[in-house]
């Protein structure tokens, strides 16, 4: 597990395979201290500093822009998501962020998340310092497909170096030929685009 830059001393609220886990740093490293059914709504840890949002609360949106201007990136960005139907239009609290995955002077390539509505309604009672879609708490091997489980389903981030570069809810909740036909469909376009050179 990462860790991420907010005070994390109150803890790291994740999505587990079945449940809400608080995980706690102690001189043994990184441990569960407290877990939540996700029937129970919202999860309810008051003292977590990072709160992590599941992957099937978000869509993931790989950018490319042909510039390497800084400045340019926010609205090119918007312009994508508008363009795909994307761009949240609530006038309250943020659901949308970009992180460079790769920059060179004249192309970067960008991933956006976008926070589905009804998961910003479920977010916790008492807001922690900062929100993060998971795969940006956990160390990810450079230019692979990972694939784990959060709250009963399976989930897959693929990277690139060592950046997320897309990440998706998959619909079963174990692996199945059905699984492998589905991550390929959705990683065709990736390959075809170059966002995905080689896993």
């Amino acid at each position: 597990m990462k860790s991420p830059s907010a005070n994390t001393e109150a803890g790291i609220c994740l999505p587990g395979e079945q449940s809400w886990e608080l995980w706690k740093h102690s001189a043994a490293g990184w441990q569960v201290a407290q877990t939540l059914s996700p029937d129970e709504g919202a999860p309810g840890f008051k003292t977590a500093g990072v709160f992590g949002y599941p992957v099937s609360a978000a869509f993931a949106v790989p950018v490319r822009a042909a510039t390497g201007d800084v400045d340019l990136l926010p609205d090119i960005v918007d312009f994508q998501l508008e363009k795909q139907g994307l761009k949240p239009d609530t006038p309250v609290g943020r659901l949308m962020d970009f992180r460079t995955v790769e920059r060179s002077e004249t192309n970067t390539l960008i991933l956006a998340s976008v926070l589905k509505a009804q998961a910003a309604e479920s977010r916790p009672k008492e807001a922690p310092q900062r929100f993060e879609i998971s795969p940006y708490l956990y160390y990810l091997p450079d230019d692979h497909l990972v694939i784990w489980r959060e709250l009963g389903r399976l989930v897959f981030c693929v990277t690139r170096g060592d950046q997320p570069v897309y990440y998706h809810a998959l619909t079963s909740d174990v692996l199945r030929m059905e699984t492998s036909q589905e991550l390929e469909q959705l990683l065709m376009p990736l390959f075809t685009q170059g966002i995905v050179e080689e896993i």
